[in-house]
């Protein structure tokens, strides 16, 4: 969990981005792709007064030491399926019906599946370890530590999942619940890559 005594987060309106057909678009659809901005500030005190080992009579911020805080800004994407004959027009337009869109993230320490990822495994048509694989979280390509995994603070895999949502949705944390799974890639990576632990994503 977050050591910050309090956070704030606002999010910019989703946003149309592209209509496009995917290299392996399922037939007679075609892939909308939208984005929302996410800043996260997150607030430290300056100084700590109070042990985590016993309780506080007063929190920190009585003692007057001055705040600190750290902003963070990501851009979230999802992907929509609509009918092939869909043109950017038409799919605006059914955008703008839903004023109140948003982005949701699910995070979790076992791959997050729908309905019908669930029965694709069940099927044959797909793995456990491909969707662990796929949703990994890791730093992205302007990081210096491009392309590693980023553990939360208990060491564990995490897993990432952007679902578009017609209303707001406050975001599902998963993480810490029990359910652990971990790819035999995965866990060859962990074994000799360099790895970076953060539950703040």
């Amino acid at each position: 969990m977050s050591n910050a005594s309090r956070t704030t987060t606002t999010r910019s309106k989703v946003s149309f981005s592209r209509l496009y057909k995917a290299e392996k678009q399922k037939a007679g659809s075609k892939t909308v792709e939208v984005k929302q901005q996410i800043t996260t500030t997150s607030y430290y005190a300056g100084k700590k007064y109070n042990s985590d080992l016993q309780d506080a009579l007063v929190d920190d911020s009585v003692f007057g030491a001055e705040e600190q805080s750290y902003t963070n800004t990501s851009t979230r994407v999802a992907w929509i399926l609509v009918p092939s004959d869909f043109t950017e027009g038409k799919v605006k337009e059914m955008l703008g019906k839903h004023p109140k869109q948003s982005i949701q993230q699910i995070t979790s320490n076992a791959p997050i599946l729908n309905e019908n990822q669930k029965a694709a495994i069940a099927n044959g048509i797909a793995t456990l370890d491909s969707f662990a694989n796929s949703q990994a979280i890791r730093y992205g390509s302007n990081s210096e530590n491009a392309g590693q995994l980023i553990l939360d603070n208990a060491g564990r895999v995490q897993y990432k999942v952007n679902v578009w949502k017609k209303e707001f949705v406050e975001d599902d944390d998963r993480r810490g619940n029990g359910e652990v799974y971990v790819s035999p890639e995965l866990v060859e990576e962990l074994e000799g890559a360099g790895i970076y632990v953060d539950q703040n994503l």
